[in-house]
């Protein structure tokens, strides 16, 4: 996502001032990462969901000692804003105090009022169902403690989806046995469809990842175990209307040619247009390939996709897939190994629109083969950059995470560097883009006695962290301290200061005057100047009662993150008085 705007678009309206000052905020330094839960035992399989307001939902696993029963994986949840503030009692709230002695993957996304959709397995009555909950901003369940049970049965159920809808509902898919189940709910929990299942005529069918698309359509993966154990695994996909309709008709093969990896389970991108784009990895040989399938189904790319590479003598597997709606260009980056998988690397490829290789035959390689193991890639489009990253150990428990910033050609916009730099087992990433476009990552990190989750925000100029901030400075003290910070300039949000008439009862008028530099100028009669260059933004406002609110909206636009302003303030009222300079950083 980009946005182009500029900085006299500070001045053009007034917004209201959103956001918190809590003490855990985005990191700049990779070896200190926002630590988002410490809760006593282990928190593992964390899931991102980005808000409309630049935050996100993070939900995980905790395997609490103090739950009941002891040491059941939870499910907990918390939100954030922009800036990387949490938005509730720090290490969340419970949505479903569980007894699973293990974990399976689960699922959570947003609805389109921003709440919280969550799908898990739930032991809490007979059996293990599956569960859909909903939590809404200020952590409230909205669908009751014990949320919707999509299921009552004996049979095996595991894997669930879910996605909010863009007309307010949300789909749930999940496995049954061999079978492959999907559910539609309405704002309030009720039940839409009669249940839709997908049965196989020989083999199993199993979800691979579910995601929402245009007027109110989903689009499931699945997979299609054509027979026993030892059977190919091929990929299919469906569209779904909100009559619970096949939009597709017959299920679309995205990979039918071979067979996927034991436990591969790949996930896909919506291309924004109706369609998806979809990346995986084959086996004999290993090797990673891509697919792109229009609002109609129909394959932009040759059948079964195309591989990211032609080098025979590479092996390549655990592929990450982005999109770039703007280029309609995809991207995939992937682990890259010699035929005897004793060495790794990292490898990217981009491809156009009908699915043609644009950084060469082989892709870009972006670490060369070498004995640290090398896991955990994921890709994602920050501005016009390409953010790759990964995690690389030259031995067991010395994980590190690092990220390569690559421009549409291919090539590095800056050296390679760590987005975690402490050396600990880590695992279980996963990257979502905020609604503003920058980075987001969260993982289980094992840095500590017991298995957190950190986070790790990445801007498109390669800044970590982004955070806002204000100085006041007054040179040599002659001019009168009147004008204050209320807020931060954060990204869509109000930047609001205030400037007392304390000194100066007589004011008619405040102005608030930002300029380039920040210089300790000549000592006047009405004060000194404290800011030169070229005006950026002037802001007046008539006086009334003891002081003057200033506010003025930060426009969405991550290029201004990191951005500092000089600003002064300016009383009018009988003369001219100057009064102490603020400098301001915008940022998230």
């Amino acid at each position: 996502m980009r946005h182009q705007s500029s900085l006299p678009l500070l001045v053009l309206a007034f917004v209201p001032l959103l956001g918190s000052h809590a003490a855990a905020q985005w990191s700049s330094d990779a070896s200190e990462n926002l630590l988002a839960v410490d809760r006593a035992g282990e928190q593992t399989q964390p899931k991102l969901a980005p808000t409309a307001d630049g935050g996100f939902y993070l939900g995980w696993f905790d395997n609490d000692p103090d739950g009941s029963p002891a040491f059941g994986y939870d499910v907990y949840l918390q939100r954030f804003d922009s800036a990387g503030n949490e938005q509730w009692a720090h290490d969340g709230v419970l949505v479903a105090d569980l007894g699973l002695s293990s974990t399976t993957d689960w699922d959570l996304d947003t609805d389109a009022a921003g709440n919280a959709l969550l799908t898990f397995q739930d032991d809490r009555g007979t059996g293990v169902q599956i569960t859909a909950a909903k939590v809404d901003a200020s952590g409230s369940a909205l669908w009751g403690a014990s949320g919707i049970q999509l299921t009552n049965t004996a049979a095996f159920v595991a894997n669930p989806k879910i996605a909010g809808t863009t007309d307010g509902d949300a789909v749930v898919a999940w496995v049954q046995d061999n079978t492959a189940h999907l559910q539609r709910l309405d704002a309030a929990g009720a039940a839409q469809w009669t249940e839709i299942v997908l049965t196989p005529g020989a083999g199993s069918y199993a979800p691979n990842d579910l995601d929402t698309t245009e007027s109110g359509t989903c689009i499931l993966s699945f997979t299609h175990q054509t027979g026993g154990f030892g059977s190919p695994r091929h990929i299919l996909a469906q569209k779904y209307d909100s009559a619970g309709t096949a939009a597709w008709g017959a299920h679309v093969p995205v990979f039918d040619g071979g067979s996927l990896q034991f436990g591969n389970f790949p996930q896909f991108e919506p291309d924004g247009a109706g369609g998806a784009v979809f990346a995986w990895y084959a086996v004999s040989p290993l090797e990673c390939y891509a697919q792109r399938l229009d609002a109609d189904g129909a394959e932009l790319f040759p059948h079964d996709g195309v591989a990211l590479s032609t080098d025979a003598t590479r092996l390549r597997v655990s592929p990450a897939v982005a999109f770039d709606a703007d280029t309609q260009s995809t991207y995939v980056v992937a682990v890259q190994t010699n035929s005897l998988q004793s060495q790794f690397g990292v490898v990217a490829q981009k491809l156009d629109a009908t699915g043609a290789r644009q950084w060469g035959v082989n892709g870009v390689t972006l670490v060369a083969l070498g004995t640290a193991a090398t896991a955990e890639t994921e890709c994602l489009v920050v501005g016009s950059r390409i953010a790759a990253t990964w995690t690389s150990a030259p031995s067991f428990g010395q994980d590190v995470a690092r990220v390569a910033l690559l421009d549409p050609a291919g090539a590095l916009a800056l050296p390679i560097f760590p987005l975690s730099s402490t050396a600990a087992v880590k695992y279980r990433f996963q990257a979502a883009n905020s609604s503003f476009g920058h980075g987001i990552w969260a993982w289980r990190d094992e840095r500590d006695a017991d298995a957190h989750v950190y986070l790790q925000d990445l801007l498109p100029s390669g800044l970590l962290g982004g955070l806002a901030s204000t100085a006041s400075r007054n040179g040599s003290n002659v001019n009168v301290v009147c004008y204050t910070a209320v807020s931060d300039a954060r990204l869509g949000t109000s930047w609001t200061t205030s400037i007392s008439h304390a000194h100066h009862p007589g004011a008619t008028s405040t102005v608030i005057q930002g300029r380039t530099t920040a210089i300790s100028g000549p000592v006047l009669t009405y004060g000194q100047v404290l800011i030169a260059g070229p005006r950026i933004f002037q802001h007046a406002q008539a006086a009334t009662g003891s002081a003057d609110v200033h506010a003025l909206p930060v426009p969405v636009d991550l290029t201004l993150v990191g951005v500092t302003l000089r600003t002064q303030a300016l009383i009018l009222g009988g003369g001219l008085e100057l009064g102490n300079a603020l400098d301001i950083t915008l940022g998230l």
